[in-house]
């Protein structure tokens, strides 16, 4: 399992569409904060290719566009939009179960 979470310091960036080029990896359940990898500002395509190659299965994230986030889906990986709030708390929550699937 890994899960890609775009952020801004210690927190969730407020929107995917826009957001800085850093990711925390969680791996194989572990509630581990880890890596950095680039993302490209360029296109929303790229984006999801990139997601794809670093095999993401979950993308936990704020804000994303209806069409960037039907794209992410239809390439398998599960979206958990609108979250904010501090990555480490996150990605416990995502650990432990608590962290919805929210439509819209």
């Amino acid at each position: 399992m890994r899960v890609a979470i775009p952020t801004r310091g210690e927190r969730i960036s407020p929107v995917f569409d826009s957001a800085a080029s850093s990711f925390g990896r969680l791996r194989g359940g572990e509630g581990v904060f880890q890596g950095r990898c680039p993302l490209p500002a360029d296109s929303l395509a790229g984006r999801v290719t990139r997601l794809r190659e670093l095999g993401v299965t979950a993308l936990i994230c704020g804000g994303i566009s209806r069409i960037l986030r039907q794209m992410i889906e239809a390439d398998g990986i599960h979206v958990y939009p609108w979250t904010a709030g501090p990555v480490d708390e996150i990605l416990e929550a995502y650990r432990q179960g608590r962290l919805p699937k929210r439509d819209g």
